[in-house]
């Protein structure tokens, strides 16, 4: 029970972060590299938390984006 629980927080935090990530990047414009710095993590963990978000836009508040963003993610696949 407490590995679950332990499970679901740990699965929470990393969602928290890609939607932080996901703002960062695509609402406020800044690059891979400024958010990394910002938040802390590794720049590799951001570019993976990006190719997810991507891959997994559905997920995010992606209707808020501006329609040339959801165009050059879209041409990407």
């Amino acid at each position: 029970m407490i590995k679950n629980i332990i499970d679901l927080s740990q699965s929470t935090a990393v969602q928290k972060r890609r939607e932080d990530v996901f703002s960062a990047f695509y609402v406020e414009g800044m690059t891979m590299e400024m958010v990394a710095d910002f938040s802390g993590y590794s720049e590799s963990t951001i570019e993976k938390d990006l190719r997810y978000i991507k891959a997994h836009l559905d997920e995010f508040d992606s209707h808020n984006l501006p329609e040339r963003i959801l165009i050059e993610v879209e041409d990407q696949y």
